[in-house]
């Protein structure tokens, strides 16, 4: 069988290394210079580093599986981090009960109810409830009033901002749950994985495993059409046609999977590729002479600060990997289509500087070395209610035409794991349809076989 897969994410390397073997033929195509997707990374001084932060926890057994299995387990580092949440104006740790009890900013009854509801998020093993009701529903229904306005709801606007109202209390469960279990029995620090020489010399073993089995891998590889002549699939890649696919794996994110594969599928399908909806992102990268702040990660729960994440890299890993020097990101989530996404780097740099003595009272731009701004415009998908219902197929009925991106990722969050695993049910699904138009039962008719 001959198999195509578009994009050279993980879900599409981690798809191509478990369809990979003598039975199949595996081309890759990314239209990038470099394999990883949101993943991919640069170099500052001298040291790979991801474009967007990235770390991993604990639970994380796909990755860690897929780390063991590639010989690069040794070079997964656990470290504890601190975490913090700047709101009226202060920096305050929240990291575990004792931050909650001594959190100014809501009543000693409200703090040991969010306490208490967080404990119940964490044991609820049945989520199907949650798929009914909206996170601005829930959240303060379960945690409190005080504690969804001050604690949760900041967050949430500032990740989805006017999709807000839309989010599932589903997605919102997840992220409780899931923290909750990277953190060590008995200690408050969160436990947070990350790679010597950065998540690059993951994606890059798997590049070069995939290659081992005798996969494919184009780079610089835009495919811009995709038809289906005499039972096989043709792409038109760049000025180049490459045809004779029984199956193609779709992994680009909905617009563009819409562009590319619209036509081929039932009306439906296509409905439910329209009504995808994504905020992207925008993270600047600093490279500062001094440290910033004492934490790892603070949330900013401050609706006038126009970045929602300040994350300080060499908080969690040293600084001396980076030549000295410390390295901080900064996080907008914001619709593609928002003009503050349109802005110029320099003018969004410019913004977030003038807001980090909040964060620092001593900051300084001539602490600023070298910056980078990224932008991507489908980072994080937004999941409504009975959002099960709705997802785009990963078997479409084209046939030999599959998909899967983040929003084939439910309920847990996108994240580099689950990337993986879906991967993996990708290639399972293919293999399954390959299996099941190969059996032939005589026994039943052809309304039967049908069904």
């Amino acid at each position: 069988m001959k198999i195509a897969i578009i994009g050279a994410g993980l879900t599409g390397l981690s798809a191509a290394y478990q369809l990979a073997g003598s039975e199949h033929e595996v081309v890759l195509f990314e239209k990038a210079p470099e394999v990883g997707g949101l993943a991919r990374g640069f170099s500052l001084e001298g040291e790979p580093l991801e474009r967007y932060y990235h770390h991993i926890f604990t639970h994380d057994s796909t990755l860690r599986d897929y780390a063991r299995e590639l010989g690069v387990e040794d070079a997964l580092e656990w470290l504890p981090s601190r975490m913090g949440t700047f709101i009226e104006g202060r920096t305050l740790p929240f990291m575990g009960p004792k931050d909650l009890l001594t959190f100014p900013h809501i009543s000693l009854f409200e703090r040991i109810r969010f306490g208490l509801a967080t404990l119940y998020a964490r044991q609820l093993k049945r989520y199907e409830p949650l798929e009914q009701e909206t996170a601005a529903e829930w959240l303060p229904r379960v945690f409190g009033k005080a504690g969804y306005q001050k604690i949760w709801e900041p967050l949430l606007r500032k990740k989805f901002e006017a999709f807000t109202p839309e989010v599932a209390a589903v997605w919102m469960w997840g992220k409780i749950a899931l923290r909750g279990s990277s953190r060590e029995k008995g200690k408050e620090k969160e436990l947070l994985g990350y790679m010597r020489g950065s998540f690059q010399k993951f994606h890059e073993a798997l590049a070069e495993a995939c290659r081992a089995r005798g996969v494919a891998i184009h780079l610089n590889a835009d495919v811009r059409k995709l038809e289906r002549e005499q039972g096989q699939w043709t792409l038109q890649v760049g000025e180049r046609r490459e045809t004779g696919f029984d199956q193609v794996l779709v992994t680009l994110p909905p617009k563009p999977m819409r562009a590319l594969v619209g036509q081929a599928l039932d009306a439906d399908e296509q409905r439910r590729l329209e009504a995808m909806k994504f905020q992207g992102a925008m993270v600047a990268v600093l490279k500062l002479d001094r440290r910033l702040t004492d934490f790892y990660w603070i949330n900013v729960n401050d609706y006038q600060v126009p970045f929602g994440g300040l994350i300080e890299h060499t908080n969690l890993i040293p600084k001396e990997r980076y030549g000295g020097y410390h390295v901080v990101y900064l996080s907008r989530y914001v619709s593609s289509e928002d003009p503050f996404f349109q802005e110029s780097d320099e003018s969004v740099l410019q913004r977030f500087y003038a807001e980090l003595p909040k964060f620092n009272p001593a900051f300084s731009p001539e602490w600023v070395k070298e910056s980078w701004l990224f932008r991507d415009a489908y980072a994080q998908p937004v999941i409504p209610c009975n959002y099960r219902e709705q997802m785009p197929p990963m078997v479409t009925s084209a046939e030999g035409l599959f998909l899967a991106n983040m929003n084939h990722i439910y309920p847990e969050d996108r994240g580099m794991n689950y990337a993986l695993a879906l991967g993996k049910q990708a290639s399972q699904a293919m293999l399954q349809r390959r299996t099941e138009q190969r059996v032939i039962k005589p026994e039943l008719t052809g309304a039967e076989q049908a069904r």
